[in-house]
């Protein structure tokens, strides 16, 4: 651990000089080219540092969370996992991102420079930025598992793993029951969660290409609402003032800007007429898929991921190869489902 911590000092002096190269605000933008599917990452993920001689019974993990307030997802995630930290007798340093890029790089220059963690498992507020910090981290001798929102592809080499939702899947699932529910030549807009981070890179990149596909037309660009409900609303309002009933429906990348959406449609007084579809179900949304105020969302519960961390990191800690990309089930829910799922969902 001396030498661990001598070699953190130095690298964090490095990570000084390397701010400006990953800095910047959470709606830094990133091609979407970069990002790609599950197996795409496989290929070019699980490296990064050495576990070296690690008692998984006395485990310390530096958990780089992208805001512990700011949206419910990772909120929950971290609760859920500190209950199975506390359940494996393993330490959990938490470290809350708030959301902006220059704070988590100052939190993982911390990990780095304090010279505690046996590993750090990073859910990047930017998958650029978070290209630098799993460079770092390794270089610091300290392996990463991302959780959540990947890094960017060429980072990936840096990590051991991600645990998370497969983007694709989940953006396939909804689309596919919009496309056999809307007419041909449909008209829609998609409201986006933080321009920069790798989920939702990768939600609006297959959003974009299934519907091209399907000779669907968006209106506008993909809007970004970070995790604000009310920016949704705004958007939609907008939006819907222009077009009226020539949009047909609404995509939105998370339940809280179905429910921003279903707002605005009401207010236009269009509800069943523009229809909105959606992903990360919340308990909130189950009373309007039942009634399909709401057409369609995707469940990805905070339970899935913490219990695949849990189950990943002794394997990881051990020096076991494991497969790069760690998902979670993923289930579309609709009027025909969503009372199953009543009282099931944590938020």
């Amino acid at each position: 651990m001396k030498l661990k911590k001598f070699f953190a000092l130095c690298m964090a002096t490095v990570m000084a000089f390397s701010v400006a190269a990953c800095g910047g605000s959470s709606d830094s933008s990133s091609d979407s080219s970069s990002d790609s599917s599950g197996a795409e990452s496989g290929a070019a993920g699980g490296g990064g540092a050495d576990v070296g001689d690690v008692d998984l019974d006395d485990l310390t993990i530096a958990y780089l969370n992208v805001t512990d307030s700011l949206a419910p997802w990772p909120q929950y995630i971290k609760e859920d996992f500190q209950a199975i930290c506390d359940d494996n007798g393993w330490t959990l340093i938490g470290y809350d991102g708030q959301g902006d890029v220059n704070t988590q790089t100052d939190e993982v220059a911390s990990v780095i420079s304090d010279g505690e963690a046996d590993l750090a498992v990073l859910f990047a507020v930017s998958s650029d930025s978070g290209v630098q910090y799993v460079q770092d981290l390794t270089d610091a001798g300290i392996p990463v598992i991302t959780f959540g929102s990947d890094v960017s592809e060429d980072g990936r080499s840096n990590v051991k793993c991600y645990v998370g939702v497969d983007q694709e899947l989940l953006v396939d699932l909804s689309a596919e029951y919009a496309i056999e529910n809307e007419p041909e030549g449909a008209k829609y807009m998609v409201l986006s969660g933080f321009e920069g981070q790798y989920d939702y890179i990768a939600r609006s990149a297959e959003t974009t290409k299934v519907f091209d596909e399907a000779g669907f037309e968006m209106l506008g660009d993909i809007n970004y609402c970070g995790a604000s409900r009310s920016e949704a609303a705004d958007f939609a309002t907008t939006l819907l003032n222009q077009y009226g009933e020539d949009m047909n429906f609404i995509f939105c990348h998370s339940d809280e800007f179905a429910l921003g959406a279903m707002q605005a449609v009401e207010e236009a007084g269009l509800t069943g007429k523009v229809h909105i579809y959606s992903m990360e179900t919340f308990q909130e949304t189950l009373p309007y898929l039942e009634d399909g105020t709401i057409s369609s969302s995707v469940t990805m519960t905070s339970q899935a991921v913490a219990d695949k961390l849990g189950e990943v990191i002794p394997k990881v800690m051990s020096g076991e190869s494991v497969d790069y990309d760690q998902s979670i089930d993923q289930v579309l829910v609709t009027s025909d489902n969503a009372s199953e799922y009543d009282g099931t969902l944590q938020y």
